[in-house]
């Protein structure tokens, strides 16, 4: 990676001064520099990456824990290695193959975008791999689909956790489909009560999230919904929409880490590709958060939550669909 470092010093009180480090990368994804910088990208090219991000390297989502629940994370990726671990397969507790090998491009990808070193916002935050459901050669068969059991434990195991490490924490759902779930809404709404930020991607069938398979927890007025948007802050065709989406993020052609393949004897752990939907969407302003909260401290969900609205871009998005209600929000990572 290619970096250039500045440095401020500021004071919180005139005893005691602290250091930020300002940190320009030179070899970003187009999204890094999109929640950055207040104007359209002049570069309109998504797979160039050689945009530029600049943050505080002092901060960075350091300390803060992103529980990924997702068909698994690639552990050993060197985007984040040393920063993601295995926490349990609520689905099959004795499978070991997708907790070693994380071939869930979903899970990979999100990981690499929240934290990644080179593609993603929180270089310093971890990544807590919870899988609720199995994926078999990117494909769900009736034995191993989703289950809103498997699910609920998910979400009560991060609510068990998070006493316990007492670190800041956000939950992060790649989009979940089992229609209106009472249970499902009671234990994220109980893990928001614990302080956890729920961050969940809107889907992408092109419908309200009220009409989707996704509806819970996403309907939720208490959670983070996030839609996808293009290079050129357009709406994306397939991003759900409607009034339950909260604020959009970069979404489409996103270059981030890669998942091991299905037919790989041997993991890749430097390998990178390009991925779309709202999943990617939601793992930025999941990076979002963590940074603000070693930046500026945490905060209530309730109250990051306006915080990560109020610091949005306002009606710059393009080509919302007609009567939709949705919010013209664009997440921003805010002062740096």
């Amino acid at each position: 990676m290619r970096f250039s470092t500045t440095f401020f010093a500021f004071s919180l009180t005139i005893a005691s001064p602290v250091l930020a480090a300002s940190r320009t990368q030179n070899d970003a994804p187009w999204a890094l520099q999109r929640i950055t910088q207040a104007g359209k990208l002049a570069n309109t090219n998504p797979n160039s990456n050689n945009f530029t991000y600049t943050y505080d390297d002092s901060a960075a989502g350091q300390g803060v824990d992103i529980y990924m629940i997702t068909g698994g994370v690639y552990l050993n990726h060197n985007e984040y290695k040393g920063r993601a671990t295995f926490a349990i397969n609520t689905h099959r507790p004795t499978q070991v193959e997708n907790i070693e090998r994380g071939d869930d491009s979903v899970g990979t990808s999100s990981a690499g975008s929240a934290i990644g070193n080179r593609f993603g916002v929180a270089k310093k935050a971890n990544v807590i791999s919870i899988i609720p459901y199995y994926t078999i050669r990117n494909s769900w068969s009736p034995g191993n689909g989703k289950n809103v059991n498997d699910m609920v434990k998910a979400i009560d195991y991060v609510a068990n956790q998070v006493p316990i490490t007492k670190r800041p924490s956000i939950a992060y759902f790649q989009g979940v489909e089992y229609g209106t779930s009472q249970v499902i809404d009671q234990a994220t709404e109980n893990l928001i009560k614990l302080g956890v930020h729920v961050v969940i991607a809107a889907g992408d069938y092109t419908i309200d999230v009220l009409d989707s398979p996704g509806i819970s927890p996403a309907h939720l007025s208490s959670v983070i919904t996030v839609g996808s948007v293009d290079i050129h802050d357009n709406y994306h065709p397939t991003s759900n929409y409607g009034s339950s989406v909260d604020i959009w993020a970069p979404g489409i052609s996103i270059w981030t880490a890669g998942p091991v393949g299905w037919s790989e004897s041997q993991p890749v752990p430097d390998r990178i590709g390009s991925y779309s939907g709202t999943p990617r969407a939601a793992s930025f302003v999941a990076g979002i958060i963590a940074y603000r909260i070693s930046k500026d401290g945490n905060l209530p969900p309730a109250a990051m939550k306006a915080r990560l609205l109020e610091l949005s871009l306002k009606d710059v998005i393009q080509d919302l669909p007609e009567g939709s209600n949705s919010n013209n929000l664009l997440a921003q990572l805010g002062p740096i």
